[in-house]
């Protein structure tokens, strides 16, 4: 039933909503992609951007219709030939990109900023990591994940 009050209580839970995404670069395993699907899904988190400059382009809605509990329907994809194009486009929509590496020097998870509305989260490659541009560009330093 549409009643006044459910309306305002989901106009309030949309308005409330986690505007920030996931940006992962070269992902190689599937099954991995689908694990960080599920985790966004479950943080309230609809933005993925997949960046493939040196790994093989797969769609995330392809697969994993069972393992992934169907995460893939309620999230929104973008595809990125390079980490440039994906950082412009979203810092130009004013997020703050926040790479995550083991480097030294790298922020303590404890320490890093995850406050700002709207917050890119950058995961890299599971053997290689991030590469040094996607590094260097984001706003932050690098948290250990």
């Amino acid at each position: 039933m549409h009643t006044p009050e459910r309306i305002s209580r989901i106009s309030q839970v949309v308005a409330n909503r986690q505007q920030g995404a996931v940006v992962l670069e070269n992902i190689y395993d599937r099954h991995n992609a689908q694990a960080v699907m599920r985790s966004c899904d479950a943080f309230g988190i609809q933005r993925v951007c997949f960046v493939f400059s040196r790994e093989r382009r797969f769609d995330p809605r392809s697969f994993g219709h069972k393992s992934s509990s169907s995460a893939h329907k309620w999230l929104h994809y973008s595809f990125h030939d390079s980490i440039e194009e994906c950082y412009g486009i979203l810092a130009s929509e004013g997020f703050r990109i926040l790479a995550t590496d083991i480097a030294e020097g790298s922020v303590p998870l404890h320490e890093a900023d995850f406050l700002p509305a709207k917050l890119a989260l950058v995961f890299g490659n599971e053997h290689r990591g991030l590469t040094k541009l996607a590094r260097s560009l984001a706003d932050s330093g690098a948290v250990p994940v």
